[in-house]
């Protein structure tokens, strides 16, 4: 609850911000991700490990209109979706533990926007930083599991985001924005028992500027 809280006064302080006269549109987005961990060492416990479809949604300001470059600042609702299948120690290799299926994040963008115009469409690509605050940890406990998984993942994690898309001008006030973005993370989102790991994931969203 109080990073939902921290996420809405972001977006007070955002539109405040904007009223200084720096601010060029806002709108929202939503869209799909494609989840999965990056393991330094696959260690003695995971034994299989699945992609799976997540989704997002994304309240966004840009700031800024330099010679079609722009400061985009975003907060965003991330679920990362994957199957992850974990078994027993070496004493009980046969004895299947848990099953972890998903991270939910609040993430913190600040990107650097660059685009070409021509005509009604803006071809664009953007990077920078990003903060993630976990929310949640999806997993189920099976047999013989008698710890806490969520407690073993860091509560803020540090990334970056690279990418681009198309804004297309539909009449005078609305455009819509298809767009594909990697995610990838700079800290460890895990990194004790056996899993040392980071987050990564695909991107696919559509935009509305307001």
């Amino acid at each position: 609850m109080r990073r939902f809280i921290f996420g809405i006064l972001l977006i007070i302080l955002l539109f405040q911000f904007s009223h200084a006269g720096f601010l060029h549109s806002w709108g929202v987005k939503f869209g799909l991700n494609i989840g999965y961990r990056k393991f330094d060492d696959w260690g003695s416990l995971l034994t299989d490990k699945d992609k799976n479809i997540g989704f997002n949604a994304v309240f966004f300001l840009e700031l800024i209109d330099i010679d079609n470059l722009n400061l985009l600042t975003e907060v965003q609702y991330k679920m990362l979706r994957m199957n992850e299948r974990y078994f027993g120690n070496s004493d009980s290799p046969d004895v299947e533990v848990w099953n972890l299926n998903g991270l939910d994040y609040l993430s913190f963008p600040i990107l650097l926007k660059i685009g070409y115009p021509i005509k009604n469409i803006i071809p664009f690509l953007c990077s920078g930083p990003r903060l993630d605050m976990l929310l949640k940890v999806h997993y189920d406990k099976l047999e013989h599991f008698n710890r806490d998984l969520a407690d073993e993942f860091k509560r803020v994690v540090f990334g970056f985001d690279i990418g681009g898309g198309i804004k297309i001008k539909i009449g005078e006030n609305l455009c819509i924005t298809p767009e594909f973005r990697f995610c990838i993370d700079i800290t460890k989102s895990k990194g004790i028992y056996h899993d040392s790991a980071s987050n990564r994931a695909y991107l696919f969203m559509l935009g509305f500027n307001l």
